[in-house]
């Protein structure tokens, strides 16, 4: 990948960290801590393409993100793409049930919605549908653990692409792919 790609995909992950944390922030401002509301519910009602009970905080992280469209259930195609792990396979576990949403800026963003807070895997591709659309290339699984993104593996980027997201905001490089 040339070095020009590279940025570009960095500062999208720390602009896209940025944007996040700041919707995370505002959140806590309505609700109180994030950590704290645990299993706290709210009923969706399809609200945002949750169709029942969800963790709160996903009401008020996605209300604070300039969502542009939401895509769920079968339509989910229209926001994202087919991604690629980094040996070129299909990953097909970015589909259905996972919620997918434009964000104003071109990104997409997927959540796994469910009712197990602070722990659901999300994942940002930062320039949308364009590609490669590549797990830990331009598009990066992370998560989210109430006030701050963490890691899983220790930074060791796994084939599913754990821990690139995360890697990248703690080293601001994606040597990663060099190996």
């Amino acid at each position: 990948m040339q070095k020009t790609n590279k940025q570009e995909y960095i500062s999208g992950v720390k602009k896209f960290a940025s944007i996040f944390t700041n919707a995370a922030k505002l959140a806590e401002v309505e609700i109180g801590d994030l950590k704290k509301t645990g299993d706290t519910t709210y009923n969706f009602n399809g609200e945002y393409g949750i169709e029942n009970e969800a963790w709160i905080g996903y009401k008020y992280i996605l209300d604070n993100l300039k969502i542009n469209k939401s895509c769920t259930g079968t339509n989910y195609s229209e926001c994202t793409p087919r991604y690629k792990d980094l040996d070129g396979n299909d990953v097909n576990d970015w589909g259905s049930p996972y919620l997918h949403y434009i964000l104003s800026d071109g990104m997409t963003l997927l959540l796994t919605a469910s009712s197990y807070p602070l722990g659901d895997q999300w994942l940002v591709d930062i320039n949308g549908k364009k590609g490669p659309n590549v797990i830990c290339k331009d598009a990066f699984p992370f998560w989210f653990y109430g006030d701050k993104f963490d890691y899983l593996n220790n930074y060791n980027i796994n084939d599913i692409g754990e821990d690139c997201f995360s890697y990248i905001l703690k080293y601001n490089n994606m040597d990663y792919l060099d190996e």
